[in-house]
Parts: C-alpha cells; sequence; structure tokens
C-alpha cells in the first residue's frame, strides 16, 4: 500500500488544522456536523516537561 501511495503521489485532503488540544472539542464538533470535506488535524506542540 505505502509503494502505491507513493508511486502515484496520493497525498491527503486537509480540511482544517488545529493547534493543541484545547481545540479538540471543536475539531470533533465540525466533524460530528459532516462540515469537513477531507482529514480534520489537531497538530500539538513538543512539551519537554512531560
Amino acid at each position: 500500500m505505502i509503494d502505491f501511495v507513493a508511486k502515484h503521489k496520493i497525498k491527503p485532503v486537509v480540511s482544517q488544522v488545529w493547534s493543541g488540544l484545547e481545540s479538540a472539542e471543536e475539531a470533533f464538533n465540525v466533524m460530528k456536523a459532516g462540515a469537513q470535506f477531507g482529514k480534520l488535524v489537531l497538530t500539538l506542540k513538543n512539551d519537554s516537561n512531560l
């Protein structure tokens, strides 16, 4: 599968990107409403204090 994706240069469609877990509820509500066409992405920062 990975070879097929690489060979045909398939890229995922990203509908929207949010930063941080505090945005998870908003992202979930968008998903629940079906208001996206593609992936919903939450980016997380690297916290070295964990």
